[in-house]
């Protein structure tokens, strides 16, 4: 865990889920706290204790750290979205995954997606890998495709869509109240979890959201930039674009949200007026909670979930966006039917509920 709001949102929903459970994670120490207030979860620090332990108990097995400490698991949950990435000259399943799987009778993978890949070798590999646990649920109908000849292998809408709609939308028609939000990646980073040649496109893509935001801005609306992972320079990219916004219009009405509490984020989402999503979980929330959005689309997930769902989603791929590109406003659009959605993404948890005897 790393402090990423779509990931934290599968370990609420998860914990909340099934409250009388207790859950272990494994946290990266300057994240830890973030999540030590959470009633059944216990807090594994991935600190220089644990790195220590980990490596000696390789020298012995595979395992790692995980065959000192599996004999009080009862299951193991994968719960995460691009949790099955290829990575470089190592077309394997991860030793860790693969111990766990042989040793523990139940293993789950809840909400993910495969891939990237680039080689037919990881495919078989992992499609051995799915074939030793009790059950996956994959978010995008690409992904099942892949394994749906496995009898173990379901697909269902993504995992946020359980979240609860309890509150009530607030009131945005009145230009006071007018806000737009906008999500951002830091496309310059590597991250082994997006597709090559992202890099390249960095520059086009912040001169056009600038564009953008400067054009909604000029409509009455104030913007605010909301970071998702800090992790992955959200927060630095969201600053990036702000401080050339205020060079243009030095009394724009633009802030970020820097915050480590993910129910204000949320609030700030629901109750915006419009939505710029990168962020794979912002274009999934605003669907959630049926604001019109625009979409940039930056990798496969993104698509194949606005194929799956919703074609007719107002979006951009990146490899398009230039000085000339235009932007229509009226065309934001949103899932005009959430509730069967919600209704399907249920099956996100039917292998761990029909473990656990929960009927939801």
């Amino acid at each position: 865990m790393k402090s990423n709001l779509g990931d934290d949102l599968f370990l609420a929903t998860l914990v909340k889920r099934y409250p009388e459970q207790k859950f272990e994670v494994f946290v990266d120490p300057q994240y830890a706290t973030k999540y030590s207030g959470i009633h059944n979860v216990r807090v594994i620090k991935k600190g220089i204790l644990f790195r220590v332990l980990n490596r000696l108990c390789k020298l012995i097995t595979s395992g790692g750290i995980y065959s000192l400490i599996k004999t009080r698991y009862s299951a193991v949950v994968e719960i995460g979205g691009s949790i099955f990435p290829e990575r470089e000259r190592n077309p394997k399943v991860d030793p860790e995954r693969e111990y766990l799987a042989n040793h523990l009778s139940h293993y789950f993978v809840i909400g993910s997606n495969f891939g990237p890949y680039k080689t037919d070798e990881f495919l078989k590999e992992y499609r051995n890998f799915f074939k030793k646990i009790e059950g996956a649920v994959f978010r995008d109908k690409k992904t099942y495709d892949l394994f749906s000849d496995l009898s173990n292998v379901k697909y269902a809408p993504d995992v946020v869509f359980t979240l609860p709609l309890s509150e009530n939308k607030v009131d945005s028609s009145s230009d006071k109240d007018k806000y737009v939000v906008i999500s951002l990646i830091d496309l310059s980073i590597n991250d082994v979890s997006r597709q090559s040649g992202l890099r390249s496109m960095a520059q086009q893509y912040e001169n056009y959201v600038t564009k953008v935001a400067l054009e909604l801005l000029s409509q009455n609306y104030t913007i605010k930039f909301l970071p998702f992972s800090t992790a992955q320079n959200d927060l630095l990219v969201s600053k990036r674009i702000r401080e050339r916004i205020l060079g243009v219009d030095s009394k724009a009405n633009v802030s970020i949200i820097d915050s480590s509490n993910d129910q204000y984020k949320l609030e700030t989402i629901k109750n915006s007026t419009l939505l710029i999503s990168t962020r794979y979980h912002s274009m999934i929330l605003g669907w959630l909670f049926n604001v019109p959005q625009l979409v940039l689309v930056y990798g496969d997930k993104t698509k194949q979930v606005i194929n799956d769902l919703y074609t007719d989603q107002y979006k951009l791929t990146l490899d398009v966006l230039n000085e000339k590109t235009s932007f229509d406003a009226s065309r934001m659009n949103t899932v005009p039917n959430i509730m069967k959605i919600k209704e399907q993404a249920e099956l996100q948890f039917f292998y761990l509920d029909s473990f656990l005897g929960v009927n939801q």
